[in-house]
């Protein structure tokens, strides 16, 4: 927007929806914008829950610019110093904290939200492990006074039996402050009271004495705080305060440049300038909490990054072309006038219009939207309206820019209750991962590009944190989705381009005998709880497979009989009879079993390395998994994860993974499940294809989660499940006799 010769009142900043108070400089008063005149304001970094705080830890302010507006100005406060002794201190908050580990939680009810932690500390039953963390501090008050520690760990262990269950020996510097004990896999906070004598001014080492007592201990360290007294002297030309008591109390700030500025921010968007101080000493009678700041406003080095889409031609949600701005970095420094050219960025306001409508909504980059045209208009070729939204437009118009996937929630939620007609089908383009920030890349490499984020919660009871897809189409919060969700998990336009290549010949396919083809595929269990896989589908061929229905099984133990306590033995006969009957074609293929990243049954059965000897096919089932994992999609591709593992699902890489082969979707689970629900979700599923007639994909996966919605344990196995695939498809499962095949 144009600003030089601006009326400068017109100037707004605001912050999720509310104005921040700005400072201007103004040198010649004239009451327009010059080239020597500039705006100064005062943000902080995002801060939200910690959930929250995964997501991003960038913040966003708009400008604006608006004629007649009279927009909202710092206030200032007079705080001469008076004589008194400049005896004024402050507290500080220490934060010593590393993000090297992923701990998902194995629990829907962690006690804290953390998932990223410094070290996993273990101790073998009987034994006493030391772990030594460093913490720097400066500028210790040295009047002796109280200090606190705070501590947060989380609990990977249990033992039924024993109540509590983990316990830590503290030490500070060398002497002990005493034991914490909490019980459960379950997050514990332990804020400990300590002298300020047992502080002192640059490293202090805080020593956790991991005791296993009488169980094994594994537990996660997150962070630790310190609190205590600070003298007001500045560091690398700036200084926070935060005031520790009620009253009049007088300041002297060493350190700070003679141009710096002093700020009153304890409201964030309402700062208050401080005049009248002598060298920044000054007298001001205020409330315990409030938080000063010194510094000259473009003195630190202040990195910022410009992410703008740039939108051509955009009218009524039809863009020709949506590009990337290169990024652009740089940093503001003391008595350097710099400046940039940005380009305009165009949300695309169609679709917060309630003009719009849509049976099918399509949200995904919009560096995948000419990839995602054959599509689109084969849906609409079937009578379906079709609405392409670019995953930036929705940040911005939703959630005040700030990148959180509840800006994409907010927005579906939004279609639901205005458009006509309101969108049934969600489908999200882009892969993701739950990395970031980047967080230790020798563990899981330079982080890739998220393109549309997972939804994390703490949904699955035995797992945790896990992706949970369904929340973005849950419109009216209950945990259910409204909308049939699916999700195509490609990390390249190349890579959409080939599964989209797969899934349109799919649709044209000649009708042939694949198409009546059932593969059913189990496990034979690894405990002596469990051995039930074949039965459940079984029950599931007898109860609802039609007389022309050809079914094909792969049962671990019809190949390699063997007792419980061998279970896990490999079977190569029946990994052998799997890649080749599934090389075969299939309509449908469920597999039930034990379940894991990469790997079905502890065999193992099959691994994902293992689908590329699958022979090329174009009958591609979709696979309905009774298992754990296969619907999970959110590991960093290149992840450390060890030998002989695979960070990538069996799910995702059956779907992405090649052209020619694998599966055409999947419908999984994100975390753990139970054979015994999940039998519920399919038979569910088969009943609406075989007695009803269904035959697009999401239906078929709403009427499974339905069916476990209302069950007393398991139904968060309805919002687990994912599905890796187009929900607007249909099915090609059918009788070939009545085609005219036979």
């Amino acid at each position: 927007m144009p600003v030089t010769g601006a009326a400068i009142a017109g100037f707004q900043l605001w912050h999720q929806g509310n104005e921040v108070a700005i400072e201007v400089d103004d040198p010649n008063n004239n009451g327009l914008f010059d080239p020597t005149d500039a705006l100064v304001f005062y943000s902080e970094k995002f801060h939200g829950s910690t959930q929250d705080e995964k997501y991003t830890d960038e913040n966003v302010y708009w400008l604006s610019l608006e004629l007649g507006a009279t927009g909202k100005r710092m206030t200032s406060r007079a705080v001469p110093p008076t004589g008194a002794p400049a005896a004024g201190i402050c507290t500080a908050t220490v934060v010593a904290e590393q993000n090297l580990e992923y701990f998902a939680r194995w629990n829907n009810n962690p006690g804290t939200s953390t998932t990223w932690f410094w070290k996993r500390m273990i101790a073998p039953r009987g034994q006493v492990v030391t772990y030594n963390f460093p913490i720097s501090l400066s500028n210790l008050h040295t009047t002796p006074h109280t200090a606190t520690l705070l501590i947060e760990v989380a609990g990977r262990s249990y033992d039924v039996s024993v109540n509590p269950d983990h316990h830590l020996s503290l030490t500070l510097n060398g002497t002990p402050l005493g034991d914490v004990f909490w019980d459960g896999e379950v997050g514990y906070v332990a804020l400990l009271e300590l002298p300020s004598t047992l502080l002192q001014a640059g490293d202090n080492t805080l020593s956790l004495g991991v005791v296993g007592t009488t169980v094994n201990q594994d537990v996660y360290f997150d962070r630790a705080e310190v609190s205590y007294l600070r003298e007001p002297v500045a560091a690398a030309g700036a200084l926070t305060c935060k005031v520790p008591e009620t009253g009049t109390h007088t300041y002297a700030f060493s350190g700070l440049p003679a141009e710096a500025r002093l700020y009153d921010v304890t409201d964030p968007l309402n700062p208050i300038r401080l005049r009248g101080h002598q060298a920044f000493t000054f007298q001001d009678t205020v409330s315990a909490g409030t938080r000063y700041i010194g510094g000259v406003p473009t003195s630190e080095l202040l990195p910022f990054n410009i992410y703008l889409p740039l939108v051509l031609n955009n009218t009524n949600g039809g863009a020709t072309q949506n590009t990337l701005a290169t990024p652009a970095q740089g940093n503001y420094t003391s008595g350097a006038l710099q400046t940039m050219t940005i380009s305009e960025y165009h949300p695309d306001v169609s679709l917060i219009t309630p003009t719009t409508g849509a049976d099918l909504l399509i949200i995904a980059p919009s560096e995948f939207h000419t990839a995602l045209q054959p599509l689109i208009q084969r849906r609409q070729a079937q009578g379906l309206q079709v609405t392409l939204a670019a995953e930036q437009d929705i940040y911005p118009l939703f959630n005040g820019g700030i990148y959180h996937p509840e800006a994409i929630r907010r927005f579906v939620a939004h279609a639901y209750a205005t458009w006509t007609p309101a969108p049934k089908y969600l489908l999200l383009v882009g892969d993701g991962h739950f990395n970031f920030k980047g967080y230790a890349p020798a563990t899981f490499g330079e982080p890739a590009r998220i393109w549309i984020p997972p939804y994390l919660e703490f949904a699955d009871p035995d797992q945790g944190e896990v992706p949970v897809d369904a929340r973005y189409a849950d419109v009216d919060g209950d945990g259910l989705p409204e909308l049939m969700v699916g999700r195509i998990p490609a990390n390249s336009e190349a890579e959409l381009e080939s599964y989209l290549n797969k899934l349109l010949a799919y649709d044209t396919l000649p009708t042939a005998t694949w198409m009546e083809t059932m593969l059913l595929v189990a496990d034979d269990g690894a405990s002596t709880e469990e051995p039930y896989f074949a039965t459940g589908l079984n029950a599931i061929k007898n109860d609802f497979f039609p007389a022309w229905a050809v079914t094909d099984q792969v049962y671990i133990q019809d190949y390699c009989p063997k007792p419980p306590a061998s279970w896990t033995a490999p079977c190569v006969a029946a990994t052998h009879a799997l890649t080749q009957t599934w090389s075969q074609g299939a309509a449908l293929l469920f597999y039930a079993g034990h379940g894991a990243p990469g790997v079905w049954a502890n065999e193992p059965l099959l691994r994902g390395s293992q689908l590329a000897t699958l022979q090329p096919t174009t009958g591609q089932p979709f696979i309905i998994a009774l298992d754990c994992w296969d619907g999970f999609w959110m590991y960093p591709h290149n992840v450390n994860v060890g030998v002989g593992r695979d960070p990538i699902s069996i799910g995702e890489r059956a779907v992405l993974g090649w052209g020619d082969r694998g599966a055409i979707a999947v419908f999984g689970p994100a975390g753990l499940g139970y054979m015994s629900i999940e039998e519920q979700l399919a038979r569910a599923m088969m009943q609406e294809a075989f007695e009803h007639g269904e035959r697009r994909v999401g239906e078929l996966t709403q009427a499974g989660r339905l069916a476990i919605w209302n069950l007393n344990s398991g139904k968060y196995l309805a919002r687990t499940y994912t599905l890796l695939g187009d929900p607007s498809m249909q099915l090609r499962l059918q009788d070939v006799v009545m085609q005219g095949l036979h």
